[in-house]
């Protein structure tokens, strides 16, 4: 736990709490990730690999599903605006401006989103290169501690990129799941 990126640890009456207000089947958060049996600390690791990943190509997609949703609905006005002849002033006044708050949030949204797939990108891309580092190279003093502070820094990066824009709502994330957790099966068994 880091408290200086998290804040103080939670108490265990607030666990508790929260745990209860889980309405989800429990089964579900066991054996989330496909890790396979590595030592420590490349078990971490490659835990973390998976949720940089995954988490990147949600939110990716979720940005490109809004960033749609935003194009589909400017289209839709310029359409309705031709079919009934619509000038581009009622076209603005009685189309664009009722919708322009949800419309920004949209766009705003959507590069949000992206902003956090890259940064997750970006640090998976960090750690990939250094566990092959690791690896191809003869075994150092040291350098279990040495990832073990970098698996440090990768969780505080997590931590960031979960508090600086809303999560991927569950029905979207849950959509593709099974096709996204063959692709992350695969990544494992590369790892």
């Amino acid at each position: 736990w880091n408290p200086v990126v998290a804040g103080e640890e939670l108490p265990a009456h607030e666990v508790s709490r929260l745990n209860r207000r889980y309405r989800g089947d429990s089964e579900d958060l066991r054996n989330y990730y496909e890790i396979p049996d590595l030592p420590r600390p490349f078990d971490v690791l490659g835990c973390q690999q998976q949720n940089l990943g995954w988490g990147a190509r949600v939110r990716r997609r979720y940005a490109n599903t809004i960033l749609g949703g935003v194009v589909v609905w400017a289209a839709t006005g310029l359409l309705v605006s031709v079919l009934t002849g619509l000038s581009t002033t009622d076209l603005v006044l009685r189309w664009y401006v009722p919708s322009l708050g949800i419309l920004l949030l949209g766009l705003d949204e959507s590069r949000g989103q992206r902003g956090i797939a890259s940064g997750r990108e970006h640090v998976l891309s960090l750690v990939r290169a250094r566990m092959a580092q690791v690896t191809q190279a003869p075994q150092k003093v040291g350098v279990q501690s040495d990832l073990m502070a970098l698996a440090r820094q990768v969780q505080d990066s997590i931590f960031h990129t979960r508090t600086r824009e809303p999560r991927v709502p569950n029905w979207f994330f849950s959509r593709f799941q099974a096709k996204d957790r063959i692709d992350f099966q695969e990544a494992m068994r590369e790892l």
